[in-house]
């Protein structure tokens, strides 16, 4: 005997492969797209990605096996995608706003930071700082950026600091007005 199910107003047997979709949500520069995992006939994963959602297109070969493993590391590739280029945009405006620069940064995954200053004036950005909005991006660079500088707990860092936050938020607010 054949199951039929009814859904949205198609029958489907269910004795045959479905092709089924997963809904998940992603956090992508702080908006939550749908997360679409598909599976067709190709040899590697494939992302395709637009402005509500992001499709993963997985071989069929995993369909029969856990694809949870494979589904976070493509994640984690468009992470560092996205980073290569959110990063270069947002560390480009600081250093503008800002007068100043640290020596280099590097983009590489920790465990337990999103921005981290090395002693060399070096900072290292996490990619998964892509989930979160261009403005705590930029407002974490800012901070990052003054701990070059100056040491993190003295006068000079916090007036710093205010002086760059406070620049942030009047150029925020004047391409707010013109646009």
């Amino acid at each position: 005997m054949s199951i039929l199910k009814q859904k949205n107003n198609k029958i489907i047997d269910l004795t045959k492969p479905v092709d089924i979709k997963t809904y998940l949500t992603v956090a992508v520069l702080g908006k939550s797209l749908n997360l679409n995992v598909n599976f067709k006939n190709t040899n590697i994963p494939e992302l395709n990605m637009d402005n509500s959602e992001i499709n993963i297109y997985l071989p069929i070969r995993y369909k029969k096996i856990g694809t949870v493993d494979i589904v976070s590391n493509v994640i984690k590739k468009m992470y560092d995608e996205i980073a290569e280029i959110e990063l270069t945009d947002s560390m480009e405006k600081v250093r503008v706003m800002l007068g100043f620069a640290p020596e280099d940064y590097t983009i590489k995954r920790m465990p337990d930071a999103f921005i981290k200053n090395n002693r060399n004036k070096t900072i290292i950005i996490n990619p998964d700082i892509t989930k979160y909005s261009r403005k705590v991006i930029e407002t974490s660079l800012i901070q990052a950026f003054c701990k070059t500088k100056y040491k993190e707990n003295t006068k000079e860092y916090k007036m710093l600091l205010k002086r760059a936050i406070d620049k942030y938020e009047n150029y925020e607010y004047r391409i707010i007005k013109v646009s």
